[in-house]
């Protein structure tokens, strides 16, 4: 079965190869990539073979079946949707076909958040950070309080993706001795969100005039102790109408961060 080109998203490829293939190897190829999105793109083709249960022969083919040349083709194109999936504008569908008008308020004002931080971050700096993760020896994660649950997901998406990654807040050590042997070419990554920790803006100090790594904080108010000490700045807007900080906006930029370091390396291993 060949699928019809003029679907446009690949996984809409995927899931009609999936819905009319006749094999259960394609099937089970095409569910491997839509519960794997992310992931897939730093594979080799062997790689994506074998956690299918598939031979690389087997899925070339399957690939093919989808439209593309060949594997680094639909890799390629993969990069390019989940990039597009975080670039593209938020709307939502008109107020009467939502059941719940509090709930659709609250989405409102995270997506304000998300298009004013947007507006904030440019490109290069994304590219930038990116770049660094990529040829770093490790990257360390670190936050207090909400900020903790971000460092701890940047370093189970960042490892999950092939990068060495320590997240100082999950080892009762002060974080100052974990980084002592931190080496230079090493990348901190600090998020801080109100109220701040004096402890994580030490740490950050310390990363970044004792170790001479390369220093990111991740954080809603530009003003903040931390961005003094840094080499990176990314503000996300954070308000909401509780009081706690959205998490909405922060994790949009973690997600930017993690699709361009995935694009780099298999830039890289093309």
């Amino acid at each position: 079965m060949l699928v019809n080109s003029g679907i446009n998203s690949i996984f809409d490829r995927v899931m009609s190869l999936y819905q009319g293939s006749p094999t259960k190897t394609d099937k089970r190829i095409a569910l491997f990539i839509q519960q794997n999105r992310e992931t897939l793109v730093d594979m080799t083709v062997s790689q994506l073979a074998q956690s299918c249960g598939a031979s690389s022969a087997t899925l070339v083919r399957f690939v093919r079946k989808l439209g593309f040349e060949g594997f680094p083709d639909f890799r390629r194109k993969i990069i390019e949707e989940l990039k597009e999936e975080l670039q593209n504008p938020f709307s939502l569908a008109p107020v009467d076909l939502f059941k719940s008008p509090i709930l659709r308020r609250f989405a409102e004002k995270e997506i304000t958040n998300a298009q004013l931080t947007l507006k904030e971050i440019s490109e290069e700096t994304i590219l930038n950070i990116a770049n660094k993760i990529a040829i770093c020896d490790t990257l360390y994660t670190t936050g207090s309080g909400v900020s903790s649950i971000f460092a701890k997901m940047a370093t189970y998406q960042f490892s999950a993706c092939g990068m060495r990654s320590t997240c100082l807040c999950d080892v009762p050590i002060p974080e100052v001795d974990q980084l002592a042997l931190a080496m230079e070419n090493s990348v901190f990554l600090c998020f801080a969100f109100l109220p701040y920790s004096q402890a994580t803006i030490e740490t950050l100090k310390f990363a970044k005039e004792e170790r001479g790594m390369t220093t990111v904080v991740i954080t809603n108010l530009v003003t903040s102790e931390a961005t003094e000490v840094c080499d990176f700045v990314l503000r996300c807007s954070s308000a909401t109408e509780i009081p706690m900080n959205s998490i909405t906006a922060p994790l949009i930029v973690l997600r930017g961060l993690l699709s361009v370091f995935l694009s780099l390396n298999v830039t890289k291993n093309c």
